[in-house]
């Protein structure tokens, strides 16, 4: 069974052997090397792209330059999704930040499934409204919590996305300047040297007490 079927059949309570057999034949396997994209703005969307290996991320590209709005890793689905729905050109570039592979669904064979299957409809709705709480979540975030609390956030989210993606990439998608990221990492790490500090030094009380 593909990666990809495993995530799909994670939306529904039981596993369904016909829905699996419509699926599978399906599925395409490709590879995209390192600085290439999944998908250019301009462009619409055709595929639904399940992340089995790397990392892209998605982006805004204006005259202030490219603002990412978010990164897909292993076991992540990336793409356009408004593009995807409404078959319309993408504002987004998703480009890969390595070698990537991926596992694709069409969007005619989406659509043919739809069709023949009030199972995968019903995947499909909970798998969208998954997605749509993130990206509720997200604009929360950036409405309500401080940057710092949003690098605090990825910190304890994602904390492989800290070591294998740029740092001015993470400070676009925080929505900071890398100085400002930089001010940021910096003084977490103080307030966490001064509190293991001081964490010593109540050790070191208890023994005189």
């Amino acid at each position: 069974m593909s990666t990809l079927l495993k995530f799909i059949l994670k939306f529904t309570p039981s596993c369904d052997r016909r829905l699996i057999d419509q699926i599978s034949p399906l599925i395409r396997t490709r590879s995209i090397v390192k600085n290439d994209f999944l998908l250019n703005a301009g462009k619409t969307c055709k595929k639904l792209c399940f992340i089995t290996s790397g990392i892209c991320y998605k982006y805004l590209a204006d005259h202030k330059g490219d603002n990412v709005v978010q990164f897909y890793d292993q076991g992540n689905l990336a793409g356009d999704y408004c593009s995807f729905v409404c078959q319309e050109p993408s504002r987004y570039h998703i480009k890969t930040l390595e070698e990537v592979e991926v596992q694709e669904l069409h969007y005619n064979d989406i659509s043919l499934l739809y069709e023949s299957s009030p199972v995968f409809e019903r995947i499909a709705r909970r798998m969208t409204e998954y997605y749509l709480c993130r990206m509720t979540d997200r604009l929360f975030s950036f409405q309500h919590d401080s940057p710092e609390m949003r690098y605090l956030n990825l910190q304890r989210e994602r904390p492989a996305l800290l070591q294998q993606v740029p740092q001015y990439l993470i400070a676009s998608y925080l929505g900071i300047t890398p100085v400002g990221l930089s001010k940021i990492r910096s003084r977490i790490s103080n307030n966490r040297h001064v509190a293991g500090a001081n964490s010593g030094d109540l050790t070191v009380m208890s023994h005189l007490i």
